[in-house]
């Protein structure tokens, strides 16, 4: 009776551990939801103001400015995503994408506004990317897969939406190992053209991963004396959520604004 009372405490107990700690993550989460919109606020005033400055006889031909002010922010706003197309895409690809991310494509959007493009032209998520982990490489290796295939198309030949992979033997030995993704394949979700991604099957999956980036995240392997690459990725000292915000500054939109009040100036002080 004693252990059971025990038992029933620590069951109740941990349960609001775990309320409080998802309570505290959905503060952060709005606080951080919160700045992103007061950050996308100020960037729209600043474009604004630029576009409302700008005198494009004072400018030389194609500059830093006129690209910056003819580029996407001219031609399109943030675009979001539905609550039911982020549902269908994690049940597609049997992921799950981290609360914020949500929160963000579905509450502010992808873009320029926000320094993160995870939406194509195509207006769909960017696709995911994949890496092998080292004990299924080494079986791929020591079973004969070409050593060319491994660095430059195995990358490509998984199909996320049936796990399975192209390649036959490949396929073989993925499904003697059960097939079993999380174990054997490192999932990454892009970050939005910054060249940082999330893992999304790791524990870790918190991190901003850096994925092969000048083949410094690469794994080496030799065959017959001869070193080949298998992409792979690297984690930055860095927290996701800090990241995201940390990305988001304003700081050469106003060098732009000041640029152009100084290229106005200028201008004048030859009439």
């Amino acid at each position: 009776m004693i252990f059971k009372s025990l038992f029933s405490f620590f069951k109740k107990n941990k349960v609001v551990i775990n309320k409080d700690n998802k309570t505290k993550e959905a503060d952060l989460d709005d606080k951080i939801i919160q700045q992103i919109k007061l950050q996308v606020q100020e960037r729209r005033q600043l474009f604004q103001e630029m576009k409302f400055l700008y005198q494009p006889e004072n400018d030389i031909k194609d500059s830093e400015i006129y690209y910056f002010l003819n580029g996407v922010l001219s031609k399109n706003d943030l675009k979001k995503l539905s609550l039911a197309y982020l549902a269908d895409y994690q049940k597609r690809y049997k992921i799950k994408l981290p609360h914020l991310i949500i929160r963000i494509l579905s509450e502010i959007g992808s873009g320029r506004y926000i320094n993160y493009h995870f939406i194509g032209n195509n207006n769909e998520l960017h696709g995911l990317s994949m890496c092998l982990e080292e004990y299924f490489l080494n079986r791929c290796i020591t079973e004969g897969v070409p050593p060319k295939f491994i660095e430059e198309e195995l990358y490509w030949s998984y199909d996320f939406e049936k796990n399975r992979f192209s390649h036959p033997q490949v396929q073989s030995i993925y499904e003697s190992l059960n097939s079993e993704r999380d174990k054997n394949i490192t999932i990454l979700f892009a970050l939005g053209g910054h060249s940082s991604y999330l893992t999304l099957n790791r524990t870790n999956n918190s991190q901003v991963a850096v994925f092969d980036i000048c083949g410094i995240c690469n794994k080496t392997f030799t065959v017959d004396g001869i070193e080949y690459e298998s992409p792979y990725f690297m984690y930055e000292k860095i927290d996701f959520k800090s990241s995201i915000l940390g990305n988001i500054n304003t700081h050469y939109w106003y060098s732009l604004l000041e640029k152009i009040k100084t290229m106005n100036a200028q201008s004048k002080g030859k009439l």
